[in-house]
């Protein structure tokens, strides 16, 4: 009888070694690297994420645009949201400037799906929001 639990119990820990292997395939290095964005991008991304926050605590930006740009950001990941903007920036470099938060906002809620008048311009940057 004795013997029954250590054999049991090394099974078990065998079981437990391998499972994590067997459930979570290992990721290869070169897919990591190349969904890993750049300096550029990251930047590129906090500056949005600023807009979106200064215009989400604007007082003069309608809540239907509000409510689109949350329903956009909890429905897509920022980084999708992002790569969108600089698409549309990219596209339009003569017309569109990334430095300039009102570009951006036109942009963010056009991304987001909002086709109506926004009767407001984007607020800027809000002073704090650079260390949040």
């Amino acid at each position: 009888m004795q013997r029954f639990p250590v054999i049991l119990s090394g099974a078990v820990a065998a079981a437990l070694v391998t499972a994590p292997a067997l459930a979570a395939p290992a990721k290869k290095p070169a897919a990591a690297a190349a969904a890993a964005p750049g300096k550029a991008a990251l930047e590129h991304a906090v500056d949005y994420f600023k807009v979106f926050v200064s215009a989400m605590e604007a007082k003069d930006v309608p809540e239907p645009v509000k409510q689109t740009l949350m329903g956009c950001i909890y429905s897509n990941p920022f980084g999708k949201i992002a790569t969108g903007i600089d698409t549309i920036m990219n596209q339009n470099a003569g017309k569109l400037d990334r430095s300039k938060p009102n570009d951006v906002f036109n942009v963010l809620v056009r991304i987001c799906g909002y086709n109506g008048p926004t009767n407001a311009p984007a607020p800027a940057p809000a002073p704090g929001a650079a260390g949040r």
